[in-house]
């Protein structure tokens, strides 16, 4: 399973009309003037690692080796830009399409 969230809010990646919430959650944060905050959740056989944007505080490394998979999500996650302060909700929304394919590659 992989979960969004933003700021105090969680949905599932694969819910109906995630894509248009994640959208509106971080423009309608950026208008308001407030940092934003993504972290994704992926919790599957294969991979279980928390990405966060920017925007986030705190955070520890993962003190065991990456799987393949996980390896591939992080690759995924730096090439969208998604550490970046100013990233764009979709670069995070082809992020998310691209996991839950199972994609190995960025």
């Amino acid at each position: 399973m992989i979960t969004v969230r933003i700021g105090d809010e969680v949905r599932k990646a694969d819910d109906g009309g995630v894509e248009q919430w994640i959208a509106q959650r971080i423009e309608g944060m950026r208008r308001e003037g407030n940092v934003v905050c993504v972290r994704v959740i992926v919790d599957e056989p294969d991979a279980k690692v928390t990405l966060a944007t920017a925007g986030c505080s705190g955070g520890a490394g993962i003190a065991r080796p990456l799987s393949g998979r996980e390896q591939a999500l992080l690759a995924a996650w730096r090439d969208r830009r998604l550490s970046d302060v100013e990233f764009a909700p979709g670069n995070l929304i082809a992020f998310l399409r691209q996991a839950a394919r199972g994609e190995r590659t960025a």
